[in-house]
């Protein structure tokens, strides 16, 4: 029995948390899009934009993923005062993805794709798209309960 100033403990599942399935999507998803960037093809869908709106779509869901598994992996270990204090590792992020983008262009080349410095590009468009949604989410998050970032 519950005294009156005890309260029952939720237990969650540990797959609710972030900390856990993130990582999981992100690596995932990164994966698949490697081996659809892999993938020979002889013609493209005709869409808006081509192939670009692909890469800008692609890259834009990376970055956001990867900058969510950022904020959580370090905000579980800081203390709200330290969560204020932190800033978003926008630069680092930009970069690993950038390195990451021109690796995956290049090596297309090894399955008979046709590597486009245009592609880099997009990549490089949705990988700024998504890493700045990912920092607005973490600030009107950080908003909501309370802490300013």
């Amino acid at each position: 029995m519950l005294r009156s100033d005890e309260h029952p403990v939720k237990r969650h599942s540990i797959w609710m948390a972030p900390g856990v399935w993130l990582p999981l999507v992100l690596a995932l998803y990164w994966v698949m899009l490697f081996t659809a960037t892999h993938i020979p093809i002889k013609s493209m869908p005709n869409v808006p934009g081509g192939d670009k709106s692909f890469h800008l779509v692609a890259y834009g869901i990376l970055a956001t993923l990867f900058g969510f598994f950022l904020v959580v992996r370090q905000d579980r270990s800081l203390t709200r005062a330290a969560r204020k204090a932190r800033r978003f590792p926008f630069v680092g992020a930009l970069t690993v993805l950038a390195v990451y983008a021109v690796f995956d262009e290049l090596t297309q080349s090894l399955v008979g794709r046709q590597p486009d410095i245009f592609d880099c590009l997009a990549d490089l468009g949705g990988i700024i798209i998504g890493l700045l949604l990912a920092v607005i989410i973490k600030h009107v998050a950080l908003t909501k309960v309370g802490d300013t970032p």
